[in-house]
């Protein structure tokens, strides 16, 4: 329990001991102590959490009283933190996070740089304590966004702060994190959508760079790798008779030494060997043959390291990053029509960040996704760690394929017209005959609706995708069966995408299911649930793909395509779902 004491008169004084003149009590004899007038009268006595006794000086007994009550409750609640170490300041406090962490050395590099310029600068001689409040934090995202910082930049440090500051709370320094508090908001900005270029651009960026480099240009187009990992790519890392290459190694600077690495997240991966691009290889290996080169491996002090690499520059030295980018990068650019030529008076070329090396990964990623290939694979083959990472960078295709998704829509237009051609000159017999056939929805029945005639065949190089359409507004159509035209041809080519290419994700069995939250979007956009009202919602679609097993095979080996789709769209009363829905599929064999 805390107990507060009067530092300036004696708390059992003797009976002939002269009292105080300043101070009078009616209560007892105030008998000045040595300390009388100096320092903070009140002083607060209490033993912490270690049985360790602690004092804490106040100027009035009114403070003394409230933090000897704070005391108290902390020592009972098991949160007490030592008032002291408290007071040390954050930029004393930083160095041992620093010092604390491992990293990689470019890594460490880049945290004392942050703390020192972005941390420390503005929030260095605060006491920790006074970082308890999430305003101080605030303050402080608004003195970097003053600074013209990209969102991205302060999402960095604010980072750092949040991990040194947690390192302060698991030490007992502080109670909680400010940084992990709901009122501290960091900046918004929308992310920018990668575009990336055109194979134009990237033949003319290639053949725009040093004749010894241009394979490499094309090794980084045609393998999706990185900068640094181009820069460590060694003749033992191609395997010519298997059609691999290994992505094994990169070369990066830790502050303005190079180093051997291993490619970034440790990931060393493999990708597949196109016939072309060895061939590319082989003839660089020709002209320029392989130099041997060592460097320490993972730091300047490391332990040296000697691969024989393909790409080095006129010295024979492995490529500077900074060196390459101002100069054969930026001259390339320029001579691709890219960025303009030097103005007068101005030091160096200007090229935007997203007209660095990387671009050309980025078309790597793009040229895969538009060829059909699987996200789990183009990850896997970029080395990143998470194949969710590369579904939300890589969602788009190179603008070359805009023709394609054009054609793709005209088509679409064209079989649609040749339905309601079909549909006016009536149904076939054993349609009319059949009483689920009908598209009234009266007393919770289903209709079915037969979409237009598709062919799926993969004709090699100009295989026809299935259509992704939802078009921007809403659609009032006069009969049901056009509008689960529309909506299954979305459906397919939304959620069957592996039936886009050859033996690629193909449904074998199973299931697809959509929520009603997801149908509420797509059918809201067709114009369906709004003509009958919410008295009467589409609650589910499914697609039964188990009838699949045959025809998807003979689709893999490209002798089979469908002739017509038969979907039965079940529309529910109230909450109740009176139904199942099943999409048929009708197949038909057919010799290549």
């Amino acid at each position: 329990m805390a107990d507060v004491y009067d530092r300036w008169h004696k708390s059992h004084p003797k009976p002939d001991e002269t009292q105080c003149s300043e101070h009078k009590s009616r209560t007892r004899r105030m008998v000045p102590t040595s300390d009388h007038g100096i320092g903070k009268r009140w002083q607060v006595r209490y033993r912490d959490l270690d049985n360790h006794q602690r004092k804490e000086n106040f100027h009035t007994r009114a403070e003394a009283d409230k933090r000897a009550a704070e005391v108290d409750v902390e020592i009972r609640s098991g949160s007490y933190i030592v008032p002291a170490e408290t007071k040390q300041t954050l930029g004393a406090y930083a160095q041992k996070w620093l010092d604390a962490n491992s990293v990689g050395p470019t890594t460490a590099l880049r945290y004392e740089a942050t703390v020192r310029n972005h941390i420390v600068a503005h929030l260095g001689r605060r006491e920790l304590r006074s970082l308890n409040k999430p305003s101080v934090v605030q303050g402080w995202i608004r003195t970097l966004q003053d600074g013209g910082f990209e969102v991205s930049t302060i999402e960095g440090i604010f980072d750092i702060l949040s991990s040194l500051l947690g390192m302060a709370v698991e030490d007992g320094l502080l109670l909680k994190n400010p940084c992990k508090s709901k009122s501290v908001k960091l900046p918004t900005a929308t992310k920018k959508k990668i575009v990336p270029w055109s194979l134009e651009r990237v033949r003319a960026v290639v053949v725009g760079l040093p004749e010894r480099f241009q394979a490499g240009g094309k090794l980084a187009f045609g393998y999706g790798l990185r900068q640094g990992e181009v820069f460590g790519f060694a003749v033992e890392d191609i395997d010519f008779r298997g059609g691999w290459i290994h992505v094994n190694r990169q070369v990066r600077l830790v502050g303005t030494k190079p180093v051997f690495a291993l490619p970034k997240g440790n990931r060393i991966r493999s990708v597949p060997l196109s016939a072309q691009l060895a061939t590319a290889l082989k003839a660089h290996m020709r002209r320029f043959p392989p130099t041997a080169v060592t460097l320490p491996w993972a730091k300047p002090n490391g332990e040296p390291k000697t691969f024989r690499l393909l790409f080095v520059d006129e010295k024979g030295r492995a490529y500077n990053r900074s060196v390459f980018n101002m100069g054969a990068w930026k001259r390339a650019l320029v001579a691709a029509g890219v960025i303009p030529p030097r103005e007068r008076g101005a030091r160096y070329l200007q090229a935007a960040p997203e007209d660095g090396m990387h671009a050309l990964r980025h078309a790597y990623a793009s040229v895969l996704l538009d060829a059909g290939e699987s996200i789990k694979a183009l990850s896997e083959y970029l080395g990143h760690s998470d194949p969710g990472f590369t579904l939300r960078t890589y969602t788009h295709l190179l603008p070359s394929s805009e023709s394609r998704t054009r054609n793709a829509i005209d088509d679409a237009f064209t079989e649609y017209r040749e339905s309601e051609a079909e549909s006016a000159a009536g149904p076939p017999p054993d349609r009319a005959a059949d009483p689920e056939a009908t598209t009234g929805l009266g007393n919770g029945r289903d209709f079915t609706a037969k979409l237009c005639r598709r062919r799926l065949r993969d004709a090699p190089g100009d295989a026809e995708p299935l259509v992704r359409w939802k078009p921007e507004s809403a659609h009032r159509a006069d009969r049901l069966d056009e509008i689960a035209k529309e909506l299954m041809v979305g459906f397919l080519g939304e959620f069957m995408p592996g039936l886009r290419c050859r033996g690629h994700d193909l449904p074998h069995q199973g299931h697809v299911r959509f929520g009603a939250q997801h149908l509420d979007t797509v059918l809201t956009v067709h114009g369906l649930v709004s003509m009958h009202g919410a008295d009467r919602p589409l609650k589910e679609v499914r697609l039964d793909c188990q009838a699949l097993e045959y025809p998807v095979a003979a689709i893999a080996e490209g002798r089979m395509h469908f002739d017509r789709f038969l979907v039965r769209i079940v529309v529910a009363e109230g909450a109740a779902l009176l139904g199942a829905q099943v999409v048929a599929l009708q197949g038909s064999q057919e010799s290549t």
